[in-house]
């Protein structure tokens, strides 16, 4: 009896250990599953299809997301996705040692009214003056047709945080959270990004703004993005993606 007693005790303690293992092993692969890490660059740059390099216009990569413009992979400035990059002014194209309203060459100029769209114009745009080839800042209805028709994930690339833009198509975009200079000083890097575009604003009637999309991590979940199209005064210094049709 007590052998009989003794085999089923440990019959029990072996199938105990068996689920746990088992439950364990489904964590690990759930985890694994959940994943938004990006931790190769090869597998960003074309040999996974949904982040695949659709082709590359006067020397730089662009990715075709299924909207009305193909969008860079990389940042004015950057060599790769995840690089931050230069930061510019707004209607400025080369990057300063100090952002200030006093050395901003669009703050409160009044010629740059709601009506005009500094996008190709290599006098104004960095995309254009930098890279040229049709290479441009995107404007408002570009980058607000990136806000609503593209699925925003918060994650990382190579050990940068970001978001991977996800087009209709299934193809995407690496944004790093460049943050924004203000003076000297680099605000919010890693936490939030902030990108140009190429329309001017007048909404408070001074002349000092224009239009940005910015973004950063939900508190909704570790993977959702908080996205918001938003106006900012010009002289801070942003990144900029270029867009080429």
């Amino acid at each position: 009896m007590n052998k009989m007693i003794f085999i089923f005790l440990l019959s029990l303690t072996l199938i105990d250990v068996t689920s746990k293992e088992n439950a364990a092993n489904n964590l690990l692969a759930y985890a694994d599953s959940e994943k938004t890490v990006i931790s190769d660059k090869e597998d960003y740059s074309g040999n996974n299809r949904s982040q695949k390099v659709s082709g590359k216009s006067n020397g730089h990569d662009y990715v075709d997301l299924g909207l009305s413009v193909k969008w860079a992979t990389c940042n004015i400035g950057a060599s790769n996705p995840e690089d931050y990059g230069n930061y510019f002014a707004w209607g400025e194209t080369v990057p300063k040692e100090e952002y200030t309203k006093d050395n901003s060459i669009t703050y409160r100029k009044r010629k740059f009214g709601e009506k005009i769209n500094v996008g190709g114009n290599p006098k104004y745009d960095a995309a254009a003056a930098n890279w040229g080839g049709g290479w441009r800042m995107p404007t408002y209805e570009e980058i607000e047709e990136l806000y609503k028709k593209c699925t925003w994930k918060w994650t990382e690339m190579n050990g940068v945080k970001g978001c991977k833009v996800i087009g209709p198509n299934g193809n995407s975009i690496f944004l790093p959270a460049a943050g924004e200079f203000r003076r000297i000083l680099n605000y919010n890097a890693e936490e939030y990004g902030y990108y140009w575009s190429s329309k001017p604003s007048t909404l408070n009637k001074g002349h000092d703004a224009a239009y940005q999309i910015y973004f950063s991590k939900s508190s909704e979940g570790r993977d959702i993005a908080a996205k918001n199209i938003f106006i900012e005064t010009r002289e801070h210094g942003k990144t900029i993606r270029p867009v080429i049709e």
